[in-house]
């Protein structure tokens, strides 16, 4: 699996909750390991993840809007903004070798809110 592939995993995890909000929010969990020492895939995600920074969307409809929050050898923080719904992702990446050093093991939390719905709730009152 190319890290593109794990990246736009990702992004599919943020929709299989559609109906989240701040107060219940959508949560997944993935867990991957490559036959690869961590250094490749983490610069593939950080080289995909920066192609997609852009507020203009190329290859798809939520291919951009993602940025870098907080990044060290350990741990990637994402936060993706959707251009067609609003709805805000953050994703955190793990990254960590296995107990052979020659795999790597990432760990991905995709928690999805809905902040424009408890604006909507708060109008409404």
């Amino acid at each position: 699996m190319t890290v593109r592939s794990l990246l736009t995993f990702a992004l599919f995890l943020q929709f299989i909750f559609p109906a989240s909000s701040a107060v219940d929010p959508s949560k997944c969990i993935a867990i991957w390991t490559f036959r690869l020492p961590c250094s490749e895939p983490v610069s593939d995600l950080m080289n995909q993840l920066k192609a997609w920074s852009t507020k203009r969307c190329r290859d798809g409809p939520e291919k951009c809007m993602y940025k870098i929050m907080n990044e060290s050898p350990e741990e990637l923080e994402v936060k993706h903004t959707s251009p067609q719904s609003g709805k805000i992702t953050e994703i955190n990446f793990f990254f960590g070798p296995t107990a052979a050093k020659s795999f790597c093991k990432i760990k991905c939390l995709s928690t999805g809110y809905f902040y424009h719905k408890i604006k909507e709730w708060y109008q409404s009152q």
